[in-house]
């Protein structure tokens, strides 16, 4: 089973359940032709959903196999579900060099992953060389690696709890709106919505 978590371009995939569309992050007019597509074509296999998205111009990337917190998982936890993922995942969508981190968890601190992360280098020994977190704290930041071994880079998660954030940011200065630069979320939010989102 496989989700697949759609940030700008990017879809990471995740083998641990039936293959839906579980985040988008992207503007209105590409989510439109790209749900447009994905109900043409909701019914084919895994494969064949992975070549339609990949003619559209996406990347498929690993969101890891079981959606783990890949900090503060063991290394053994780390390797077994990154084999997993290889073993289960890669086959339907195929291979991808990049892996975009669940819960905004990293390898490391911001200072760069060391040379000896046990964890890093298991990850690039299966191939990734692209690195993505969550890190809503600016519009975008990236780094390469001293040895230009890998490329990492922040996303923002566009999901319920940011789009709340960002709707009270306008009546309430403790709230942050991390979002303004991509759009109103009082445009998007739906006020039928459940509040506050946690």
């Amino acid at each position: 089973m496989v989700y697949l978590v759609i940030v700008p371009l990017t879809i990471g995939t995740i083998g641990t359940a039936n293959i839906l569309i579980s985040r988008m992050q992207r503007n209105d007019s590409v989510c439109t032709t790209i749900m447009k597509t994905l109900r043409q074509i909701r019914h084919r296999p895994a494969k064949e959903i992975a070549a339609a998205m990949k003619e559209l111009g996406w990347t498929i990337a690993s969101h890891s196999w079981g959606h783990i917190y890949i900090g503060s998982s063991s290394y053994g936890r780390v390797c077994w579900d990154s084999d997993m993922w290889e073993r289960e995942v890669a086959p339907l969508v195929g291979g991808t060099d990049i892996i975009i981190f669940a819960f905004g968890e990293d390898l490391d601190g911001w200072q760069g992953y060391a040379a000896d992360n046990e964890k890093f280098l298991y990850l690039k020994q299966k191939g990734f060389d692209y690195y993505c977190n969550v890190d809503a704290s600016s519009e975008h930041w990236i780094q390469i690696g001293a040895n230009k071994d890998y490329f990492r880079q922040a996303r923002r998660n566009l999901d319920g709890t940011r789009m709340w954030e960002a709707v009270m940011s306008y009546t309430d200065s403790s709230y942050h709106n991390r979002l303004s630069d991509l759009f109103d979320a009082r445009d998007i939010f739906d006020p039928a919505r459940p509040t506050p989102v946690e």
